[in-house]
């Protein structure tokens, strides 16, 4: 979805929106990656975000990369306490290559980590140096429907 220069990203699971900089994880917290939004994850079911090609499933399972039709890269990455313990509770249900629209269903989590960890997913621009910025929608609880941020291209 894009209109008037800017991508629609939609919330790619049910949650609530933290700022990236509250993210236990420095390279996201500092934007290092690139800039976005956290979701503190509620359910298992995650979706895409963006319309495009998945572009990056990450070996450990618990990230995938979507270029959008624009050529903009979203990095959605869930952080974990512990990767090697946790590798097995997550579950990509596209692989590289594939075309996703928004809403599709792009990887499945363990309701079991959900009930022992607090899970939180990283959306970001990867490639920022692409865009002129970003714009956040929404604050607190979101669902899968609901715009977290635009990018103005």
């Amino acid at each position: 979805m894009s209109c008037e220069n800017n991508i629609v990203v939609k919330s790619p699971m049910d949650g609530k929106v933290i700022d990236i900089s509250e993210v236990r994880d420095e390279v996201f917290a500092k934007k290092l990656v690139g800039d976005g939004v956290a979701v503190k994850i509620k359910t298992g079911e995650i979706v895409s975000p963006v319309n495009g090609t998945v572009k990056l499933i990450l070996q450990n399972k618990h990230g995938i990369g979507i270029e959008t039709i624009e050529g903009i890269d979203i990095l959605l990455h869930i952080n974990t306490e512990n990767f090697q313990d946790n590798i097995k509770h997550f579950h990509p249900v596209v692989k590289e290559g594939d075309s996703v629209k928004i809403g599709d269903d792009i990887m499945k989590i363990d309701e079991k980590i959900l009930e022992k960890e607090e899970l939180v997913a990283c959306v970001v621009v990867s490639n920022m140096s692409m865009v002129k910025g970003i714009e956040k929608s929404i604050d607190g609880d979101v669902s899968k429907e609901d715009t977290i941020f635009k990018i103005v291209i």
